[in-house]
């Protein structure tokens, strides 16, 4: 008898297709388990690299699913970005723009990140740099980790007993190895 019936209910129910993750199971685990339930994590900066399409951005967008679940969105932030943003302040202010969707502006860099721009402006249209600003982009960059320092500072009150934890911020950069060079210093 190569072919048996079998009954409606011994099928299995439909397995929900975000649960579903070949391949990258002990990834998120580790991600889970070592940096976004522990006070102190194991790590502040995770490297995820590899070929083109091997699941880097499929993974990562599980990571930031993840940090959404009831269990971690009440103390992690996260942003993300690719290659679409090509330099160091666009970087930024995608970042920015994302904390900003979720309710936390980052109100130094978004000063910083006006005054960037009349530099740039000025000089497009004159062809030198306001002499009264030496570096722009480190002084955006000082906005930003400052912004970003306050908010992870920050303790946020979790759960119905009202403990306390310090507030997790999570950068992705998805393509990095496109931008390291443009970021990386």
């Amino acid at each position: 008898m190569p072919f048996q019936k079998t009954q409606q209910s011994d099928l299995q129910q439909p397995v929900d297709p975000k649960k579903l993750f070949v391949g990258r199971a002990q990834q998120l685990e580790y991600f889970v388990r070592d940096i976004l339930k522990p006070v102190d994590p194991s790590h502040n900066v995770l490297s995820i690299f590899g070929q083109g399409g091997i699941g880097k951005s499929t993974l990562l967008q599980r990571f930031l699913d993840e940090i959404h679940t009831p269990a971690f969105r009440e103390y992690c932030l996260a942003a993300l970005v690719n290659e679409r943003q090509t330099t160091p302040a666009s970087v930024m202010e995608c970042f920015a723009n994302q904390f900003r969707t979720q309710g936390y502006p980052l109100e130094r860099f978004d000063v910083s990140l006006t005054r960037y721009k009349e530099v740039l402006r000025h000089m497009r249209l004159y062809g030198y740099q306001d002499q009264q600003w030496e570096d722009p982009i480190g002084d955006l960059t000082a906005a930003f980790v400052s912004d970003l320092n306050q908010l992870a500072d920050t303790l946020v009150i979790i759960g119905s007993p009202g403990s306390k934890r310090p507030r997790r911020l999570l950068l992705f950069f998805d393509t990095f190895e496109q931008l390291a060079v443009d970021l990386a210093p």
